[in-house]
């Protein structure tokens, strides 16, 4: 579908973030203020993952647009064509329709653009305007659908476990986050109608927030005139309510495979791992906790860090259990497979540990964690081992078996994709070449490892598959 837009002379400012998927640090730049017109088209073909070069290469690559496609052969080129300057804020490649719990509910290619545009669908007669800041593509047909014109940006959460930036219920309802010109910053809900609620409209930064299929959401964040951060329940009708009202450092928000919100603060009250009923109901005893006289004290919590570190033959010396400190609160990745949840604890020591159905250190040869993934009873660890050689591997987390999955290889790796028929692809910096590299490993054919490309020619920003 081929489309002219014409660029949306704003004079608010418009945060741009950097690619990927909870508050952080941004910046913010003004729109070009430009009338011209241009025509625009999406070409998916071929499409295997979608990347963010450097910006200084971007050009070596077609267009100055740094955002690219990559072929099943590691080639990137632009999948966005057009006559006039074109601004993309953050792409995301898997939005999942909760319906399926799978890739086969992939939502499409989402596009938070950088400045509103003018859309004019070529195809009618009668010009029809549509001042579009979010869209969707399909990666089978090219077309597209604009779902937000009304926003002046859209939002991308950065913090290190955080929920999917765009997220749906059940119902195809598509919920995600921007600003408005007003300065406040807006938690909105596009009903698979098309009807459009704002959930939040206030000034307040959301650090995180979960939407359950039935359209609960919970939300984490903190209000800006007080600096009071809170944990709180939107009601499927939309009736907002405090669960931590004050004095919360919260840290993750996940819903775990008991279809309970597991919450992660490590300084009000409570200072550990709480468990919220989706009603929003506290559970009375914490999930994790210390002996440090919080409500999560290690007499009040189903699992103690002091012994469960103790229990790992891990020292809480300068916090190489890698969970005390923060109470096992502070967390930076967390990935579900088989009904079991594990985690990355936080620096300075970052080790694998399971969180579900019980707490548990994940012994490996990796001794400094910095990404993991999940497939079919194993999870993908990448990071340093006691050499300090980088490392890619898989554990299997009933047998405890571990398998290098590149030998021979001193790759650091920089973005980790696991795809539903077991291939993983990767990207990173070869130390023994010093060359940037993208290649992947079949897990479903005896971890057969191909490069697609040995030198990529630019390091990517973000790189994530379709």
């Amino acid at each position: 579908m081929s489309v002219r837009i014409t660029i949306f002379c704003a004079y608010a400012i418009v945060v741009m973030l950097s690619f990927g998927c909870g508050g952080g640090d941004v910046s913010t730049v003004a729109p070009p203020a430009t009338n011209t017109s241009a025509t625009i088209s999406f070409n998916m073909s071929g499409a295997l993952a979608i990347a963010k070069v450097d910006p200084a290469a971007a050009s070596n690559f077609g267009s100055s647009l740094p955002f690219k496609k990559m072929d099943s052969s590691g080639n990137l080129s632009d999948f966005v064509s057009t006559s006039n300057g074109f601004t993309i804020s953050y792409a995301m490649t898997n939005v999942i329709d909760p319906s399926s719990k799978s890739a086969s509910g992939n939502r499409g290619l989402h596009l938070a653009l950088g400045q509103k545009y003018k859309m004019h669908p070529s195809s009618e007669e009668t010009e029809r305007e549509v001042e579009c800041m979010l869209i969707k593509v399909s990666i089978t047909n090219n077309s597209y659908e604009c779902i937000d014109s009304s926003l002046s940006s859209i939002l991308n959460l950065q913090g290190n476990v955080s929920n999917s930036s765009i997220q749906y219920d059940a119902s195809g309802g598509i919920y995600y986050y921007g600003s408005i010109n007003n300065g406040k910053n807006v938690l909105r809900k596009k009903a698979d109608s098309g009807e459009i609620t704002d959930l939040i409209s206030d000034s307040v930064n959301l650090y995180d927030f979960l939407v359950l299929d039935d359209g609960t959401v919970f939300i984490m964040g903190s209000t800006i005139s007080t600096n009071t951060s809170w944990l709180r329940r939107i009601s499927s009708s939309g009736a907002v309510s405090n669960i931590i009202g004050s004095n919360a450092q919260p840290t993750f928000l996940s819903l775990f495979p008991d279809e309970k919100i597991y919450y992660g603060d490590w300084i009000s009250t409570y200072a550990g791992v709480i468990k919220v009923l989706p009603t929003g109901m506290i559970e009375p005893q914490c999930w994790i906790g210390d002996d440090i006289g919080h409500i999560c004290t290690g007499a009040n919590s189903v699992h103690n860090v002091s012994e469960v570190c103790a229990n790992a033959g891990l020292s809480l010396e300068n916090y190489a259990c890698g969970i005390n400190g923060t109470f096992g609160a502070d967390i930076e990745q967390l990935v579900r497979i088989n009904n079991q949840v594990f985690v990355i604890s936080a620096a300075p020591v970052k080790k694998v540990w399971k969180y579900y159905p019980t707490v548990e250190f994940v012994s490996t040869s990796i001794v400094s964690t910095t990404m993991m993934r999940a497939y079919e009873g194993k999870i993908f660890i990448a990071g340093l081992d006691g050499n300090s050689n980088n490392r890619l591997i898989s554990y299997e987390i009933n047998t405890q078996v571990e398998t290098d999955l590149l030998p021979g290889n001193n790759i650091e790796i920089y973005h980790l994709n696991v795809k539903a028929d077991g291939k993983i692809y990767f990207d990173g910096l070869n130390f023994d070449t010093n060359k940037y590299v993208v290649g992947v490993v079949d897990t479903e054919a005896s971890n057969d490892l191909v490069f697609l490309k040995e030198d990529l020619g630019s390091k990517l920003e973000d790189f994530q598959t379709l």
